[in-house]
């Protein structure tokens, strides 16, 4: 084997696609008239050689590596493995999608969030004169468009404008699950105090492929959600509940 899981022959480990394998067998023959090619100086350079072939065994594997979809691909995808409702080609960017903040927030009114339990929160609308997000606070909302994905993965990110005001639109959770269904729960926190307004395009989602066997999120604890979803982290901990109720012996559960 040589190196890079690559074989003497030039051989993958793995079944390539038809483009793939069309791909590397031209470049296989591409590498053998080159080196049967008598030049001026009349050798060709062998490294060179050795390093075109490298390149054209390397075609099937960058092919298969995970891409992430354009503009273009994303609108040729809706209705197929892409939702999203309402869509508004303006907001079709090179390679992600523009998506907008609703009209509410949630805020969790406990002084010490507990991850073992639900915590209390306040809702507050925005309204069109704009709300002020004040630093070191969380805000949850959610995007105004629900989305679906299929056979793809979905990421949540900032636009860079938004960013360059001091906003995160996520803390942490910026991936998606393939399969997901819904709406996108933002987690927001200032650097600073901003004032931001409903149907503003606050965040962009961008779709990569896969690569495997793809088993789709179906019921999660967010999936089909209607509204912003505080932690539900605490469900993941809960031991399942004894039942209470002693059992009769066998035969006696019924009443004579």
């Amino acid at each position: 084997m040589g190196p890079f899981g690559i074989g003497k022959n030039g051989c993958r480990r793995r079944k390539p696609s038809k483009m793939a394998a069309d791909l590397f067998r031209w470049g296989r023959t591409i590498v053998q008239v080159l080196g049967q090619t008598r030049l001026n100086p009349p050798v060709w350079p062998r490294n060179v050689c050795h390093a075109i072939k490298l390149l054209f065994v390397f075609i099937p594997h960058v092919l298969s590596f995970p891409m992430i979809l354009t503009g273009e691909e994303i609108k040729a995808q809706l209705g197929k493995n892409i939702v999203i409702e309402p869509f508004d080609a303006a907001m079709l960017n090179p390679n992600s999608y523009n998506l907008c903040l609703h009209d509410e927030l949630l805020v969790y009114e406990e002084i010490v969030l507990d991850v073992r339990r639900p915590n209390r929160y306040r809702r507050h609308v925005i309204p069109p004169e704009g709300f002020v997000l004040q630093p070191g606070q969380l805000y949850l909302g959610r995007t105004v468009e629900r989305t679906e994905t299929h056979n793809l993965v979905p990421m949540l990110e900032g636009r860079s404008s938004i960013g360059r005001l001091g906003l995160f639109v996520h803390v942490t959770a910026g991936f998606g699950d393939v399969g997901f269904c819904g709406y996108w729960t933002l987690e927001l926190y200032a650097v600073h105090a901003i004032r931001i307004y409903p149907g503003l395009p606050i965040c962009q989602i961008i779709y990569h492929t896969l690569v495997g066997e793809i088993s789709e999120y179906r019921a999660g604890k967010y999936q089909n959600n209607q509204d912003i979803q505080p932690s539900l982290f605490f469900k993941e901990l809960q031991s399942p509940q004894k039942d209470p109720q002693m059992r009769l012996a066998f035969g006696q559960e019924m009443a004579e």
